[in-house]
């Protein structure tokens, strides 16, 4: 078989059931252009749905039920920055629920009708009050509250015992001034019986009762008994005379 003879059979027609038909391209001429064949357009996507906010309440929404973005970004804003205090307060409760109870040291007191020079002290030190204070620490542990918060109680329980005691103060004041018309006047009288108290009984027993002479109507009780026409003078006490025990037994020896 001769070249031409090849060549012929391998490019015949199709139909002949062989080669592809076409002849060969002549040498350096170019390859017939083959048309691209175009990819098929992708599917239009389908718009994602937005978040199912029907579980925000009507207080968040407008005219014809749409969200008020505003108020809502504004109370959240402010839920955050309480719960943000909240997590601070929280860090700064003692594990221990030992609270300081000492009152402020800038406590003003002012505003109470005080004697002058007179403070106030809890009896947190005090054996048969520490339980309570037990108490109270354990209930501000309880309820999350700072170590701050124990000067703060501390600050309150004294203006609690400042306003009981000006109220106390303010009424034996009024009451003291029925003793005379000035303070002169109402400290001779106490003076007085505080020394008739002295030289007629021990000194333990007139101690208690001359700490009756902080009220009007104790003085005035005192002067009753001590003081009263009839009373003998401030002095020594008098010596009751000797008497025979058996005397009442034989009344013809009664001394003449």
């Amino acid at each position: 078989m001769n070249l031409k003879h090849w060549t012929e059979k391998l490019f015949r027609k199709p139909e002949d059931g062989a080669g592809s038909g076409e002849p060969p391209a002549a040498a350096g001429e170019p390859a017939p252009a083959v048309a691209p064949v175009e990819a098929p357009a992708a599917p239009a996507e389908t718009p994602a749905a937005g978040p199912d906010l029907s579980w925000i309440g009507e207080d968040y929404r407008g005219e014809g039920g749409a969200l008020d973005v505003d108020r809502f970004r504004t109370d959240y804003q402010n839920l955050l920055a309480e719960d943000t205090r909240r997590r601070e307060a929280v860090a700064d409760v003692p594990e221990d629920g030992e609270y300081d109870f000492s009152a402020p040291a800038d406590l003003d007191l002012s505003s109470f009708a005080l004697p002058e020079g007179m403070t106030i002290e809890l009896m947190k030190d005090d054996e048969a009050m520490k339980p309570l204070f037990g108490d109270l620490g354990a209930f501000l542990k309880e309820n999350n509250l700072p170590r701050s918060a124990g000067q703060q109680v501390a600050g309150l329980l004294t203006k609690y015992e400042a306003a009981k005691f000006s109220q106390a103060h303010k009424a034996a004041t009024a009451e003291f001034a029925t003793l005379g018309p000035n303070d002169a006047a109402r400290d001779a009288r106490v003076q007085r019986v505080a020394r008739a108290l002295e030289t007629r009984l021990p000194e333990g027993q007139a101690k208690f009762l001359q700490s009756m002479c902080h009220s009007a109507e104790g003085v005035k009780a005192l002067e009753a008994l001590v003081m009263a026409p009839g009373s003998h003078a401030p002095g020594a006490a008098p010596q009751p005379a000797a008497v025979d025990p058996l005397q009442s037994r034989y009344p013809s020896n009664k001394p003449r």
